[in-house]
Protein backbone atom coordinates (compact mmCIF):
# COMPACT_ATOMS: atom_id res chain seq x y z
CA UNK A 1 0.00 0.00 0.00
CA UNK A 2 2.83 2.43 0.85
CA UNK A 3 4.31 1.89 -2.61
CA UNK A 4 1.10 3.14 -4.23
CA UNK A 5 1.11 6.19 -1.96
CA UNK A 6 4.71 6.83 -2.98
CA UNK A 7 3.71 6.62 -6.65
CA UNK A 8 0.87 9.10 -6.15
CA UNK A 9 3.13 11.51 -4.28
CA UNK A 10 5.80 11.27 -6.98
CA UNK A 11 3.17 12.06 -9.63
CA UNK A 12 2.20 15.22 -7.72
CA UNK A 13 5.87 16.24 -7.40
CA UNK A 14 6.43 15.72 -11.13
CA UNK A 15 3.40 17.84 -12.02
CA UNK A 16 4.27 20.70 -9.69
CA UNK A 17 7.98 20.79 -10.50
CA UNK A 18 7.46 20.81 -14.27
CA UNK A 19 4.50 23.21 -14.14
CA UNK A 20 5.65 25.70 -11.50
CA UNK A 21 9.39 24.93 -11.04
CA UNK A 22 8.68 24.51 -7.34
CA UNK A 23 7.08 21.89 -5.13
CA UNK A 24 5.05 22.29 -2.00
CA UNK A 25 6.76 21.17 1.20
CA UNK A 26 3.93 18.83 2.18
CA UNK A 27 4.64 16.53 -0.79
CA UNK A 28 8.14 16.03 0.56
CA UNK A 29 6.83 15.36 4.06
CA UNK A 30 4.34 12.82 2.69
CA UNK A 31 7.02 11.18 0.58
CA UNK A 32 9.26 10.99 3.64
CA UNK A 33 6.51 9.44 5.76
CA UNK A 34 5.59 6.90 3.08
CA UNK A 35 9.25 6.07 2.47
CA UNK A 36 9.80 5.58 6.20
CA UNK A 37 6.75 3.32 6.46
CA UNK A 38 7.85 1.28 3.47
CA UNK A 39 11.56 1.12 4.17
CA UNK A 40 13.19 -1.94 5.64
CA UNK A 41 16.70 -0.52 5.36
CA UNK A 42 18.86 -0.80 8.47
CA UNK A 43 19.80 2.45 10.18
CA UNK A 44 23.43 2.08 9.12
CA UNK A 45 22.39 2.06 5.44
CA UNK A 46 20.28 5.18 5.91
CA UNK A 47 23.18 6.98 7.64
CA UNK A 48 25.52 5.91 4.83
CA UNK A 49 23.12 7.41 2.28
CA UNK A 50 22.90 10.65 4.30
CA UNK A 51 26.70 10.71 4.47
CA UNK A 52 26.98 10.41 0.71
CA UNK A 53 24.40 13.16 0.28
CA UNK A 54 26.24 15.42 2.73
CA UNK A 55 29.52 14.89 0.87
CA UNK A 56 27.82 15.79 -2.43
CA UNK A 57 26.32 19.01 -1.08
CA UNK A 58 29.52 19.98 0.74
CA UNK A 59 31.51 19.29 -2.44
CA UNK A 60 29.18 21.46 -4.51
CA UNK A 61 29.44 24.27 -1.95
CA UNK A 62 33.23 23.99 -1.92
CA UNK A 63 33.42 23.98 -5.73
CA UNK A 64 31.29 27.09 -6.18
CA UNK A 65 32.99 28.84 -3.25
CA UNK A 66 36.44 28.23 -4.73
CA UNK A 67 35.24 29.23 -8.18
CA UNK A 68 33.77 32.51 -6.89
CA UNK A 69 36.57 33.11 -4.34
CA UNK A 70 34.04 33.57 -1.53
CA UNK A 71 31.68 31.37 0.47
CA UNK A 72 28.65 30.62 -1.70
CA UNK A 73 25.26 29.43 -0.51
CA UNK A 74 24.28 27.02 -3.28
CA UNK A 75 20.61 26.88 -2.24
CA UNK A 76 18.40 28.71 -4.74
CA UNK A 77 21.39 29.83 -6.82
CA UNK A 78 22.69 26.49 -8.11
CA UNK A 79 20.16 24.03 -6.68
CA UNK A 80 16.73 24.55 -5.18
CA UNK A 81 15.90 23.83 -1.57
CA UNK A 82 13.08 21.55 -2.72
CA UNK A 83 15.57 19.50 -4.72
CA UNK A 84 17.83 19.06 -1.70
CA UNK A 85 14.90 18.19 0.54
CA UNK A 86 13.71 15.69 -2.09
CA UNK A 87 16.96 13.76 -1.62
CA UNK A 88 16.16 13.04 2.04
CA UNK A 89 13.29 10.55 1.48
CA UNK A 90 15.42 8.85 -1.17
CA UNK A 91 17.96 8.03 1.54
CA UNK A 92 15.32 5.89 3.25
CA UNK A 93 14.45 3.84 0.18
CA UNK A 94 17.73 2.39 -1.03
CA UNK A 95 20.70 0.44 0.16
CA UNK A 96 23.88 2.51 -0.25
CA UNK A 97 25.17 0.97 -3.47
CA UNK A 98 21.77 1.19 -5.13
CA UNK A 99 21.31 4.74 -3.79
CA UNK A 100 24.62 5.77 -5.32
CA UNK A 101 23.70 4.19 -8.66
CA UNK A 102 20.20 5.68 -8.66
CA UNK A 103 21.50 9.12 -7.67
CA UNK A 104 24.16 9.26 -10.39
CA UNK A 105 21.98 7.75 -13.14
CA UNK A 106 19.01 10.00 -12.38
CA UNK A 107 21.21 13.13 -12.25
CA UNK A 108 22.89 12.29 -15.55
CA UNK A 109 19.57 11.32 -17.13
CA UNK A 110 18.00 14.57 -15.94
CA UNK A 111 20.85 16.61 -17.40
CA UNK A 112 20.83 14.79 -20.75
CA UNK A 113 17.03 14.96 -20.98
CA UNK A 114 17.06 18.67 -20.15
CA UNK A 115 19.71 19.40 -22.77
CA UNK A 116 17.79 17.48 -25.43
CA UNK A 117 14.51 19.21 -24.59
CA UNK A 118 16.25 22.58 -24.58
CA UNK A 119 17.93 21.96 -27.93
CA UNK A 120 15.03 20.48 -29.88
CA UNK A 121 11.84 21.65 -28.20
CA UNK A 122 11.71 24.39 -25.57
CA UNK A 123 14.65 26.71 -26.00
CA UNK A 124 13.60 29.13 -23.26
CA UNK A 125 14.13 26.70 -20.38
CA UNK A 126 16.80 27.91 -17.98
CA UNK A 127 16.40 25.64 -14.96
CA UNK A 128 16.15 21.90 -14.60
CA UNK A 129 13.13 20.61 -12.63
CA UNK A 130 15.45 18.23 -10.79
CA UNK A 131 13.01 16.81 -8.22
CA UNK A 132 10.49 16.18 -11.01
CA UNK A 133 13.07 14.50 -13.23
CA UNK A 134 14.37 12.33 -10.42
CA UNK A 135 10.77 11.44 -9.54
CA UNK A 136 10.32 10.18 -13.10
CA UNK A 137 13.40 7.99 -12.70
CA UNK A 138 12.10 6.70 -9.37
CA UNK A 139 8.75 5.87 -10.96
CA UNK A 140 10.53 4.01 -13.75
CA UNK A 141 12.53 2.13 -11.16
CA UNK A 142 9.34 1.26 -9.26
CA UNK A 143 7.57 -0.01 -12.34
CA UNK A 144 10.58 -2.04 -13.46
CA UNK A 145 10.93 -3.50 -9.98
CA UNK A 146 7.20 -4.14 -9.41
CA UNK A 147 7.00 -7.63 -10.97
CA UNK A 148 9.58 -8.90 -8.51
CA UNK A 149 7.41 -7.56 -5.65
CA UNK A 150 10.36 -6.00 -3.85
CA UNK A 151 10.15 -2.37 -4.80
CA UNK A 152 13.33 -0.90 -3.39
CA UNK A 153 15.57 -3.11 -1.32
CA UNK A 154 17.56 -6.09 -2.46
Amino acid sequence: MAAYLIIGTLAAIIYEDFRFRAIHWYWLVLLGIFAYCYSTAPTSDIFANFGFLFIQIAGLTAYFSIKNKRLVNIVDAQIGLGDILFFIPLCLLFKPTLFLAFFVISLLGSLIGFLLIQKFWLKKLETIPLAGCMSIFLLLFLFLEYPQNSFFLF
